[in-house]
């Protein structure tokens, strides 16, 4: 019973960010871009490859990567936490607040622009398009502090 009960307080917390509008959090692949620049920021939510909730719509493999809060990370039956990567998520204003003072934003129906002076990135999703730009900031246009 207890099992039970620990199995629906975890569904509960991966899908309370179901509902959420993801263009506010950073892609997954835009996630692992910050990680493969050695850019690791502290943030409130994190991708997870955990067990999928809904098995019945996974065929293969009953395992995927989901966004879920950090301080309400799934704990199997057993207590353990079953994560071996976490890769941070930032939200849209986790990296601006890493970006220089005159950083600008501009939004079209095609996308987003993130751009500092003549440097611009432009992505669908505006977290992605930011991080971009933080990458070049930190990596690219300063290849001495890596």
């Amino acid at each position: 019973m207890k099992s039970n009960r620990i199995l629906e307080e975890n569904k509960k917390q991966i899908l309370s960010l179901r509902g959420v509008n993801k263009e506010n959090y950073a892609s997954f692949e835009a996630s692992l871009s910050l990680m493969a620049a050695n850019i690791i920021l502290e943030t409130e939510t994190v991708w997870i490859y955990a067990r999928h909730i809904d098995l019945k719509s996974l065929k293969n493999d009953p395992f995927s990567w989901m966004l879920c809060n950090r301080s309400s990370l799934p704990v199997e039956a057993t207590g353990k936490k079953p994560f071996r990567t976490i890769i941070p998520a930032p939200t849209m204003a986790e990296v601006w607040m890493e970006l220089p003072e005159h950083t600008m934003l501009k939004q079209y129906l095609s996308g987003t622009e993130a751009f500092l002076g003549d440097i611009f990135f432009e992505d669908r999703n505006p977290a992605d398009a930011l991080i971009d730009l933080l990458i070049w900031i930190k990596t690219l246009a300063n290849p001495d502090k890596q």
